[in-house]
């Protein structure tokens, strides 16, 4: 009976120490404040507030929030509050209010509201053609951030790939691991502010969100071989109807879309003596320009672009008796297209009109109608 009694108490004991051993489990697997979960098992929901910016750019930040907010959507066990559902739970109005809201109890305040353990916030300011982007992802149960990004971008297109970057970085931060198509979604563009560096691990590695992204190519100078015909007019002279030109085009970029040029070609072709009608000559042209260009999409594989230059232009003698050839200052604008296939090389068309103070004759000036084709190899 004794026997019986110890045997039926061991029965009873046993399911009681397995109920007492699951919460160290439990705690062990979540060691750490934002460890990673378990397989199925959800992170507290991540609300994505409506980033703040200048009047001007609301609309562009509203914009960044669904980025982000679609981003982390894409990590396994994310379970993210967008606009939509924050504008029903606060109401239009409260909303308002919460809007650029970024202190603690403001956070704090909204995650409760909410019923979500973390919150993402931001805001965009530009200065010119440069966009700042700064935000974070606030823990409201440890009231502090979780991680903070701060990013310098030059090209406005570009502030999709710095919000992507940014809610890899959040996913990092919070345990999640990579996104299913981190590698497709490498980002681009931007460059980060004095005082941000790459997130890394205890060993220095880079974490998922920095590993994730690369550094785009962004040109320095570009080089451009064209040639072309020049259609033209010369006080003193007929001119030939097809005239060959060469040009060799530097441009140098200051930013994305503004660059400086330095331009010299040469135009070769014949020209008849209008005094006589006859004396069919030579001539060559040498057109010398400096200027600026801007570039319009400068983000895309097509490029429009405007330029204008102001040199000097060096016609060789025709029909002078002492053989000397005449200088003058010389003025062009141009219209191009720059087709970009590849990184480094790119093809572009232009038409282009020149006005130079030179002649055959010194008593007029020299005008033309170019097309030229050319050749672009980026450095």
């Amino acid at each position: 009976m004794r026997l019986a009694l110890i045997a039926l108490s061991l029965v009873l004991a046993l399911p009681c120490a397995a109920r007492a051993e699951g919460p160290d489990a439990t705690t062990s697997t979540n060691a750490g404040t934002h460890a990673a979960p378990a397989p199925h098992e959800k992170l507290p929901a991540i609300a994505v507030m409506e980033f703040s910016a200048p009047e001007q750019d609301r609309d562009r930040a509203k914009g960044l929030s669904g980025v982000v907010a679609a981003r982390l959507a894409t990590y396994p066990g994310a379970t993210v509050v967008g606009l939509d559902e924050i504008g029903a739970a606060l109401g239009l109005e409260k909303q308002k209010q919460l809007v650029g809201c970024d202190a603690d109890s403001c956070l704090a305040e909204i995650s409760g509201a909410l019923g979500v353990r973390y919150v993402v916030h931001g805001r965009i300011d530009r200065f010119g053609d440069t966009f700042l982007l700064n935000a974070f992802a606030f823990d409201s149960k440890a009231a502090k951030s979780v991680t903070r990004w701060s990013e310098k971008v030059e090209k406005e297109p570009k502030l999709v790939d710095a919000a992507q970057r940014f809610a890899d970085q959040v996913a990092a931060a919070l345990g999640l691991g990579l996104a299913p198509k981190a590698s497709a979604l490498a980002a681009n563009g931007g460059s980060p502010v004095a005082g941000h560096a790459p997130d890394t691990d205890g060993a220095g590695n880079a974490t998922s969100a920095s590993a994730a992204t690369s550094t785009p190519f962004t040109p320095d100078f570009h080089l451009n071989l064209k040639f072309g015909n020049t259609l033209g007019s010369l006080k003193g002279a007929s001119l030939s109807t097809f005239n060959l030109r060469f040009d060799l085009e530097g441009d140098y970029y200051f930013t994305a879309r503004w660059q400086a040029f330095l331009q010299v070609g040469v135009v070769i072709g014949s020209a008849t003596d209008d005094s006589t009608g006859t004396n069919e000559k030579s001539f060559q042209l040498v057109p010398a320009f400096a200027g600026a260009k801007y570039t319009f999409r400068a983000e895309q594989t097509v490029r429009p672009y405007i330029a204008l230059g102001l040199g000097l232009g060096i016609l060789n003698s025709l029909f002078k008796r002492d053989g000397s050839g005449a200088v003058g200052l010389t003025g062009e604008a141009v219209f191009g297209l720059l087709w970009a296939p590849f990184e480094r090389v790119g093809f572009n068309a232009e038409v282009s009109v020149n006005l130079s103070g030179v002649s055959a004759n010194d008593s007029g000036v020299f005008f033309g109608f170019n097309t030229n084709f050319g050749v672009v190899f980026l450095f």
